[in-house]
Parts: C-alpha cells; sequence; structure tokens
C-alpha cells in the first residue's frame, strides 16, 4: 500500500516561520492558478510524495547519503549567499 491510498491522519509537524511562508506561498499560486482547494497540507503532502520518488528501492545508507547531501548543500548556499556570494 503506498501513501496515497491511506487515509489522511492529523499529525503535529514543527516548521521554520520560511517553510510555513513557502507553502503558503506556493498554495496561494496554485488557486490564483484555479486550483480552490490548493492548502499547505496539499504542498506538504506533495513534498512528501516527491521525497518518496527520490528514496524509492534506495538502501538505508543510501537515503543516510541523500540527507547528509541535501544538508550539506544547504549550509553551503546559505554560507555563499551571507558572504554576498564570494568564496
Amino acid at each position: 500500500m503506498s501513501i496515497h491510498d491511506e487515509p489522511c491522519r492529523i499529525i503535529a509537524s514543527n516548521l521554520h516561520r520560511a517553510g510555513i511562508e513557502e507553502a503558503d506561498r506556493i498554495a496561494d499560486i496554485l488557486k490564483t492558478a484555479g486550483w480552490p482547494r490548493a492548502t499547505r497540507s496539499l504542498i506538504i503532502r506533495e513534498a512528501l510524495y516527491r521525497l518518496q520518488e527520490d528514496l524509492l528501492g534506495k538502501a538505508p545508507e543510501e537515503v543516510f547519503q541523500y540527507f547528509l547531501l541535501r544538508r550539506r548543500n544547504r549550509a553551503i548556499t546559505r554560507s555563499s549567499s551571507h558572504s554576498g556570494g564570494t568564496s
């Protein structure tokens, strides 16, 4: 059974303000484009579906490496944007 087939449950999750604002921004874009029921929840579910696709068939060590690489790349991006993009 995939996560697409399961009934929804309400859960709590911690997000930084920037993540909430980004989910709201994307939901607003979808609403403006004609998807009236676009919500923050829809955006987060779709992000999870994308993660599921990215990790499909990967061994536990590959999943671990995926997260390490993503975190490292975000840290590098933040660091270069704070320094004005110069090295």
